[in-house]
């Protein structure tokens, strides 16, 4: 089990690259600009992890990530959520974030170490689209199905796992200290997969839909 889980962080996107490849011309453009989160995911995990067995300190990547997955994200939630404010707000968050990562990469953690810090915050981000998806789609008649709306489900796989695992992500060096193998990472990796079956399944859903 324990081997079949380290590796989730590249395979588990997998599954959602297939499904949008397959479904491409029955899925919205706006929903296409995911296609660069799964393959970025694949690839930098994939070497990620490489690095790791070869015990190569791999820490940077996950600072590159951070900054992929937020501006491809909210790209995402740009065109899903099309309200004027969040249109304004958007480039000036990753434009923001962006500095912030290069401030803490130079002054706080450095780049062979976790950037728990960026990774927090856009976590907390992540979450905050999250809720606005939700509040929108509570306000038209999509809510009373909303069980049939794609978009709610791949929201969904990300609402679970950044709020499941922000606080890992927060308290990280802390917890290291008292637990050196870290063993909360297997529940990261389990949320990972449960994140990747939900955005798969919303994927899935545009074949249903005419």
């Amino acid at each position: 089990m324990e081997s079949i889980l380290k590796y989730s962080d590249t395979y588990g996107s997998i599954f959602p690259l297939i499904a949008l490849i397959i479904l491409w011309n029955k899925v919205p453009k706006e929903t296409h600009i995911l296609l660069w989160y799964f393959i970025s995911s694949i690839l930098i995990f994939g070497y990620s992890n490489y690095l790791a067995d070869k015990a190569v300190n791999n820490s940077f990547l996950y600072h590159i990530f951070s900054i992929l997955e937020l501006a491809i994200l909210l790209q995402y939630f740009k065109k899903l959520v099309v309200t004027s404010l969040v249109k304004k707000v958007i480039n000036g968050i990753i434009i923001t974030f962006l500095i912030l990562s290069i401030f803490n990469i130079i002054f706080l953690e450095k780049s062979n170490s976790l950037n728990s810090n960026t990774q927090s915050i856009e976590f907390l981000l992540l979450i905050i689209f999250c809720f606005i998806y939700y509040s929108n789609l509570s306000k038209t008649d999509n809510i009373l199905f909303f069980y049939k709306q794609p978009a709610f489900w791949i929201v969904t796989g990300f609402f679970i796992y950044f709020s499941s695992t922000i606080i890992l992500f927060s308290f990280y060096k802390y917890a290291a200290r008292i637990d050196e193998t870290f063993s909360f990472w297997k529940f990261q990796e389990i949320m990972y997969l449960v994140k990747n079956f939900f955005i798969t399944y919303g994927i899935l859903c545009f074949n249903k839909m005419r």
